[in-house]
């Protein structure tokens, strides 16, 4: 009900999943010899030249010395590998198989080209995609594949997608392969509930820190690059990096990170931090700051920067924060209030989306809208686990539906119910970390089972005494939902123990 954001203090490992993976994780593959040994692709990359580069910002040497202890050595050499002869993102290297027709990019609005272009020139300047190569796309070289691009928009900033699932390159990776191990705020949680637990009413503060441009800090292996190439105005370009797009590239970049995070815990002593791919955050006393490269910073925060800087790996000012309150991976953190919810502003763009939608023209909505406004409120409810009776009616209607722009008509229930979760958003809204939230079966002063039946009733047994409500036979026009009578069931052994002297 609570989908794991229930702590209890008898869970006392706070340590980051994501670095103590890396203690028993398999290693990386390398790219199938089939591939290794193609002589065909081999003088692909040969005539390419220049336009393929392993680089990486990163001072692997130094990371090294850092790793010298950890105690999965196959895992830690397979990423150091990647990182000095580029990473190898779990193709199969089944590339015989029919090719898919190139198509263009997936773009429409003069302002999603001008996204495109302006995202090469950067990578261009960067060094992260080869200058135009020259290579006819109607003929493009043994291994060689064309991926499109399209442009998403978040708070009207430009993400540019290299789209390796229209391609087919995708296919290639198993999705099993692509599975990330994340660090949300269900561990995190955990560390919360320590660290105020054993600071009684000291004041403390999160922070969290963001490693600048993540899987574009990865070459791919020289091999991949060649699966690489896009398209802008009619010239190719070879890139160089893992992409926004390719099914395997968190995988790759959350076995770095999650290396980053083990040397901060085992070697720098930042025990509270954790990692959500790019995005590292942990705990410190307020005002126990130190002054780091022009301003003061908890001191956790600093050591993490400090090791950052001494391997190379980048990261950017304004991505470096701290505070009593604190929004992480999209949750709003009041460390000394013991509790996670949402920012203001996050429940204000909520509210402004369920406005939108209970106004649609006609009051009807495409189902796409639907969907996208299903999610927006499914993710609230990690936070306010008692709203979910608020998509009750949203999920009945489009239950069955698949076409994205057919319109659904928005019924008095869903009206109703979507207006009463936008009444109780602002109230009622966070989970605590630091009440008990769950208890062994042997300290429950009493245990009841249920169960309900559609033909034959609906029961619960207590103590050793069992209790029936049989049902009669439902007329064949009326329907009955078995989750109904199971709630009724369990209903009705809470009436029986509230009864109870």
């Amino acid at each position: 009900f609570k989908r794991g954001f229930v702590w209890t203090s008898r869970n006392t490992n706070s340590t980051s999943p994501s670095a103590l993976y890396t203690e028993t994780a398999p290693p990386l593959p390398s790219p199938p010899s089939s591939l290794l040994n193609n002589a065909l692709y081999a003088k692909t990359i040969k005539d390419l030249g220049d336009a393929i580069k392993v680089e990486t910002p990163f001072d692997i040497d130094a990371f090294e010395a850092h790793l010298v202890d950890h105690p999965n050595r196959a895992f830690v050499a397979s990423v150091l590998k990647g990182l000095r002869e580029g990473f190898w993102p779990f193709d199969e290297g089944e590339w015989e198989a029919e090719e898919r027709e190139y198509k263009g990019n997936f773009v429409k609005e003069d302002v999603d080209v001008e996204a495109i272009r302006a995202f090469r020139d950067k990578e261009l300047d960067a060094g992260r995609w080869s200058p135009p190569v020259d290579v006819d796309p109607g003929k493009l070289p043994p291994g060689m594949k064309l991926s499109p691009l399209f442009v998403v928009w978040q708070k009207g900033k430009a993400r540019v997608i290299t789209d390796h699932s229209a391609s087919g390159i995708n296919d290639g990776i198993p999705r099993e392969s692509a599975k990330v191990r994340y660090d949300d705020m269900r561990p995190f949680g955990r560390a919360l509930r320590e660290a105020r637990a054993a600071n009684g009413d000291r004041a403390l503060i999160t922070f969290k820190s963001d490693v600048a441009s993540a899987f574009l800090n990865l070459a791919a292996h020289p091999l991949f690059q060649i699966r690489q190439a896009v398209s802008i105005d009619g010239v190719i370009h070879i890139v160089r990096r893992l992409v926004f797009g390719n099914r395997a590239s968190p995988r790759c970049w959350c076995a770095v990170s999650g290396l980053l995070c083990w040397v901060a815990i085992r070697k720098f002593e930042i025990e509270s931090l954790h990692v959500y791919m790019d995005d590292f955050f942990g705990i410190d006393f307020d005002g126990n700051v130190v002054f780091y490269r022009g301003k003061y910073r908890p001191a956790n925060q600093a050591r993490l920067l400090e090791f950052w800087d001494a391997i190379k790996c980048p990261w950017e000012e304004k991505k470096q924060e701290h505070g009593q309150c604190l929004q992480i991976i999209g949750l709003y953190v009041e460390i000394n209030r013991g509790a996670v919810s949402l920012s203001p502003d996050a429940v204000a763009a909520l509210v402004a989306a369920i406005d939108t939608f209970l106004t649609s023209p006609d009051r009807k909505a495409p189902l796409r809208v639907w969907q996208r406004l299903a999610g927006h409120i499914n993710w609230a409810l990690n936070v306010l686990p008692w709203g979910r009776p608020a998509l009750c009616e949203v999920y009945r209607k489009m239950a069955g539906k698949s076409q994205p722009i057919a319109s659904l008509f928005l019924n008095r229930e869903v009206v109703e119910e979507l207006s009463w979760f936008k009444e109780v958003l602002g109230s009622s809204l966070g989970v605590s970390f630091v009440t008990e939230g769950c208890w062994d079966d042997s300290e429950a002063d009493a245990v009841f089972w249920t169960d309900a039946s559609l033909r034959l009733g609906m029961a619960f047994v207590c103590n050793g005494h069992g209790y029936f409500y049989p049902l009669e036979p439902c007329p064949p026009t009326v329907s009955i939902d078995i989750f109904f009578l199971e709630m009724v069931a369990i209903l009705s052994a809470i009436s029986y123990v509230a009864s109870l002297p």
